[in-house]
């Protein structure tokens, strides 16, 4: 039920934010074979967090904005990184915060702040920062389960003396091996090969929708349409904080269940293979690639999750 959700919700999402059927649709059908979906059509706690995301993310589009939130924090439940979906209220304050510099009479210094400080900015802040703190409820929960759990009697555990205590960071440094150029040993070249697809594809999808990018980052125009739409922007910026967390601070092979969650992986995916046959060239590279490791991580990855690989 979870996969169902999921999918038709970044159906939903991509017609809000691509503003284009076929991409939106095509995006979909990606999401519903890609290398993931295994963790993604089984009990699993990807299932759920994924469609909580997407609702979330969804609900936001069509300003529904507390109740996206609350929903997003459903997400956080299931898995820790939920609560990098806090990268859109930042990025909402931040358009909030630079809008007033639209008009030429707060261009300024002082006429900037001053127009900050008035009573419906500052409320849209104080909403929005609201909405922020929801989101982080379960991460702030869990953290003070475990330090309840085993920090307040006799003898604490050695994370409890920490200046922001936190059990799951010190288990994922202590036994998986989390944490800054942690995981660049030779004995995990196997792990990095197989991440590389997903990194790569990450790392086109990303630089190329910087350098395409004209107009101005922080305005969306309504009139854009496709992966180059200026709404993307968020999205992009949530793909590239994924990426560099899972390259420089995780386990690398996770990178392609932990992005089963991003839409813009799957709206580049689907922008591709919609150019690609525009042209009029008979070799497609980048959808013969694509239908490879889709295919191949689909087959694969079901034989080795069913076997607790």
């Amino acid at each position: 039920m979870s996969f169902v959700i999921s999918a038709l919700f970044l159906y939903k999402l991509g017609l809000r934010v691509l503003k284009n059927e076929k991409s939106a649709f095509l995006a979909a059908i990606l999401f519903c074979f890609g290398p993931a979906s295994i963790f993604l059509s089984s009990v699993y706690t990807e299932s759920p967090f994924a469609a909580f995301s997407l609702v979330g993310l969804y609900l936001f589009e069509i300003e529904q904005n507390w109740l996206g939130s609350f929903v997003l924090m459903m997400s956080g439940g299931f898995r820790s990184n939920g609560f990098l979906y806090g990268l859109f209220i930042a990025y909402r304050l931040l358009l909030l915060m630079i809008s007033p510099l639209r008009s030429r009479e707060n261009r300024s210094l002082g006429k900037y702040f001053l127009s900050l400080q008035q009573p419906r900015f500052l409320l849209q802040m104080l909403k929005m920062v609201l909405m922020g703190a929801i989101m982080i409820i379960p991460s702030v929960l869990y953290q003070y389960y475990g330090y309840s759990l085993y920090c307040q009697g006799t003898n604490p555990r050695p994370w409890c003396l920490s200046y922001l205590p936190n059990h799951y960071t010190y288990v994922q440094s202590q036994h998986w091996d989390v944490g800054f150029l942690r995981y660049f040993q030779v004995k995990q070249i196997p792990n990095f090969l197989l991440a590389l697809p997903m990194i790569l594809i990450s790392l086109f999808g990303i630089g190329l929708y910087s350098f395409r990018i004209q107009k101005s980052l922080w305005i969306a125009d309504e009139r854009e349409s496709g992966y180059f739409n200026n709404r993307v922007l968020p999205y992009v910026l949530h793909w590239f904080l994924l990426l560099f967390v899972i390259v420089f601070f995780s386990n690398v092979q996770i990178i392609t269940r932990l992005l089963s969650g991003c839409p813009a992986v799957y709206w580049f995916c689907a922008h591709m293979i919609i150019q690609e046959q525009q042209t009029k060239h008979s070799f497609r590279l980048f959808s013969s690639g694509l239908a490879v490791f889709f295919g191949t991580y689909f087959v694969v990855g079901c034989a080795l999750f069913s076997n607790f690989y």
